[in-house]
């Protein structure tokens, strides 16, 4: 499956950019290098935003789920798990579109915060593998649409 990969991919690449000035104010060793959130980091500490209203993390939980269903679905034959598998990837991307409403990135457990004003390249791959696996659940669905009849 390719949104596997994809998303595999998508944790070694910059996800989230973050405001340098702010960022060095409270880092004062960091390089003067832009300061960015990897893929990595955001799957292990993105749970984090839930304190703070932002849901997009939840996108990872809905996919696992989503590629699960899928997986079902084309081992039993089952139009069911298709279109439940179909429902969380929906719900999987409209999760994660929330992303572009997350105003802050939790620098430090003292709770210093640093303004995001980009969304890195490891976001758009992130996307990627969630329309992918959205593509291969249709797929998946008018197969057996096809085959039923």
């Amino acid at each position: 499956m390719c949104s596997v990969g994809a998303y595999i991919y998508s944790l070694f690449l910059p996800g989230l950019l973050l405001d340098a000035d702010v960022y060095h104010s409270y880092n004062s060793i960091a390089d003067d290098a832009a300061p960015v959130v990897s893929g990595t980091s955001l799957l292990f500490f993105g749970w984090l935003g839930i304190l703070e209203f932002e849901f997009a993390w939840l996108a990872n939980s809905t996919n696992i789920i989503a590629i699960w269903a899928y997986a079902i679905a084309n081992l039993d034959n089952s139009k069911g798990f298709s279109i439940i598998s179909i429902i969380l990837s929906v719900a999987a991307l409209l999760l994660a579109i929330t992303s572009y409403y997350a105003e802050s990135w939790l620098l430090e457990e003292v709770g210093n915060t640093v303004p995001i004003i980009g969304l890195g390249v490891g976001f758009y791959v992130w996307m990627l593998s969630f329309s992918l696996l959205l593509i291969d659940c249709i797929i998946s669905l008018r197969a057996y649409s096809s085959r039923a009849i």
